[in-house]
């Protein structure tokens, strides 16, 4: 299993995205007001509960991100990527806990390494399926999904996806078989789920991964 390796460098390429940061909060101030807006005018002019939950879930929403904010939450920084040198915003959530995430330009996958952000290197295989493909039908996967080795069983893996629809939201199940090896028979090693950073999947679904080889081969890179 790869982990995000040691800064290599004295320089880091993250810096506090104050901009995005900013605006956040001024987005979450706004969204409160607003709330309190909707419920004095629905007093006035008895709009009824509809109104008032209304009100009520806009300050709400509002005052949560506030004090996430303050709490060092929701914080955006600016990164430049170390593949196509094109700064990006991202949340700064995306790069913890070992988490990856594709540049924005150039679509890198990239991950923090103690400091700075780094391409993630070939041949990394996570511990959890966090490298995303478009699911295309039928899988061309001979090998294990994890590992490369020659597969001998199968795991099926399920997830769901919705489209707005012209009346109503349409949610759309699929089901897949993946080929591992015998270390590798858990569920767990892969998912699908709804695709956010790639496109072209089949009912907008994709694959996670946690061999970074075979998510590239996959996304024809």
């Amino acid at each position: 299993m790869s982990e995000a390796p040691e800064n290599s460098t004295d320089e880091s390429n993250v810096s506090d995205a104050e901009g995005a940061n900013t605006g956040a909060m001024v987005y979450a101030v706004v969204i409160s007001i607003a709330g309190l807006i909707l419920g004095v005018v629905t007093f006035i002019k008895g709009w009824g509960f509809m109104g008032y939950m209304g009100g009520g879930l806009l300050t709400v929403a509002g005052v949560s991100m506030l004090v996430a904010r303050l709490k060092g939450g929701v914080k955006f920084i600016s990164v430049a990527c170390p593949v196509c040198s094109e700064s990006g915003t991202y949340d700064a959530e995306t790069f913890e806990e070992n988490n990856a995430q594709p540049c924005d330009s150039c679509g890198a996958y990239l991950w923090d390494a103690k400091g700075s952000v780094v391409a993630v290197p070939a041949g990394t295989v996570h511990a959890r399926p966090i490298f995303e493909a478009p699911l295309k039908l039928p899988i061309e996967i001979e090998a294990c999904v994890v590992c490369g080795e020659d597969a001998s069983f199968k795991i099926q893996i399920e997830g769901t996806t919705s489209k707005m629809g012209v009346a109503a939201t349409k949610y759309i199940t699929r089901e897949v078989e993946l080929p591992v090896c015998g270390s590798h028979q858990d569920n767990e090693n892969a998912a699908l789920a709804t695709a956010v950073y790639t496109e072209d999947g089949v009912d907008g679904f994709a694959l996670k991964l946690r061999n970074f080889d075979l998510s590239e081969r996959l996304r024809g890179r």
